[in-house]
């Protein structure tokens, strides 16, 4: 599968006064080793339910991989060798769900899955999506009216080039159903990534398209945003961001609205690029930009709970030597928190964030190397913020 590295990329009235003040802190975080499946790995995505209850997957080398923690450590569980799973959510009534692919095998080939957490393992259920020999899910949100789920699906063109268009699965309770959300007119391939559900019935999905960008002969991405609303998926209109060309790696529901985050990539007067990140409020077709830290950073995970706040979790720039931090936004102040360090042994990167429901508690995960090696493992840290 063709994926994007994220470092390459990366009711009420909390949300309209961000960032009065900022602080900064360190330290306090409890640091946690994912068990080695045996060969190279990384964590895709984490839930935390509580202390004493998160789950996280991942994997690599054509390999899946998921764990549980129950408080002391974290324990491999039972999964499909063949399920790769790379995002989680929680159901209406607590219930886990995943979200990834399934490869077929003795082929290059790939089905989308989603799966569900039975108390002892992972249960995988095929997903229908446009006909196609490859295709992948990378998002869901599970309510109790049914599932939603984004990804994409992978198709060759008229060169042979495989290029991938995004879709949208949904389960009612009885059927699955696909759809493919409007895309640019000049696109040459989309992906979604992540949906949500808002309290009021909106859907909400983001992800990306790759289209000719300013320079002749070059391309470049450009973030997308899709509400579903009276049966119809629209784009959002994202053109109030610094820039065309970008990310979206966010999107959660905080107080009853959708929020989504990313970066955006800028230039400076002398013509060197760098990262812009935003995070932005949704309502209905409606975008209002809240402020942030005035950082050259790359957002790679949001994860938002009404009491806990908004978290973001943002990546430094991959090619200098600063720590990945934490923005937590709530009650008007923003607190950024630089995350465990990288040491002269190990470089570490966190991408993905999760929120202890009802608690500012967060949990943070991604992968560590020796350094100037290729080796990986999976990490994964805590603390309250």
């Amino acid at each position: 599968m063709r994926r994007r590295s994220l470092l390459a990329a990366a009711g009420a009235a909390g949300a309209a006064a961000f960032i009065p003040s900022t602080a900064w802190a360190g330290g306090g975080w409890i640091e946690t080793t994912v068990p080695d499946p045996g060969h190279k790995y990384t964590v895709a995505d984490i839930l935390a339910f509580s202390a004493r209850d998160a789950h996280a997957v991942g994997g690599g080398q054509g390999r899946a991989a998921a764990w549980h923690w129950d408080g002391r450590a974290w324990s491999a569980v039972p999964t499909a060798e063949d399920l790769h799973l790379t995002a989680l959510a929680a159901g209406a009534r607590g219930e886990v769900w995943g979200a990834g692919w399934r490869t077929v095998p003795g082929t290059r080939d790939s089905t989308a899955h989603v799966a569900r957490w039975d108390g002892s393992a992972w249960l995988g259920i095929a997903v229908p999506a446009p006909e196609s020999d490859a295709n992948y899910l990378s998002g869901l949100d599970v309510t109790s009216r049914g599932v939603w789920a984004a990804g994409y699906f992978e198709r060759a063109d008229a060169e042979g080039r495989s290029r991938s268009t995004a879709f949208i699965a949904r389960f009612d309770g009885r059927t699955w159903t696909s759809e493919e959300p409007p895309a640019p007119p000049e696109a040459k391939e989309t992906e979604a990534e992540h949906i949500v559900v808002a309290p009021g019935g909106d859907v909400y999905a983001s992800g990306w398209a790759r289209v000719p960008s300013d320079e002749p002969g070059a391309d470049s991405p450009v973030p997308l945003l899709w509400r579903h609303s009276g049966g119809r998926w629209r784009p959002v209109d994202l053109s109030g961001l610094a820039s065309r060309f970008g990310y979206v790696t966010g999107l959660a529901v905080y107080r009853g609205h959708a929020h989504v985050a990313g970066h955006v990539w800028m230039r400076t007067p002398e013509g060197a690029s760098y990262a812009k990140p935003y995070l932005a409020e949704v309502r209905g077709p409606n975008l209002r930009e809240l402020p942030l830290p005035d950082r050259a950073d790359m957002i790679t995970d949001l994860a938002a709970d009404d009491a806990g706040g908004i978290v973001l979790m943002v990546g430094t720039d991959p090619f200098d030597e600063r720590t990945d931090v934490v923005y937590h936004l709530r009650d008007g102040r923003t607190t950024v928190t630089e995350t465990p360090p990288s040491t002269p042994e190990t470089r570490v990167g966190y991408a993905q964030v999760s929120l202890v429901p009802g608690t500012s508690t967060v949990w943070i995960s991604g992968g560590a190397r020796p350094e100037g090696g290729q080796s990986g493992t999976g990490i994964a840290a805590y603390r309250k913020l």
